[in-house]
């Protein structure tokens, strides 16, 4: 598991809710800090927001 702030582009996720790992590509607060939104790669580009302190789990 990683805190959502800790997350960088590269790195391979499991969002909550899903069964496949997805690639980061993005991962932006700006304009609200207690927000981030992650961009990432599975079947198309998607944009998911998570709370700051959410944690993800890592592929392995």
């Amino acid at each position: 598991m990683i805190a959502v702030e800790n997350l960088e582009v590269g790195m391979m996720i499991i969002p909550e809710g899903r069964k496949h790992a997805v690639e980061v590509m993005s991962v932006d607060n700006w304009g609200n800090a207690n927000l981030y939104k992650i961009g990432h790669f599975g079947k198309g580009f998607n944009v998911t927001a998570l709370p700051a302190g959410s944690m993800v789990r890592l592929a392995a």
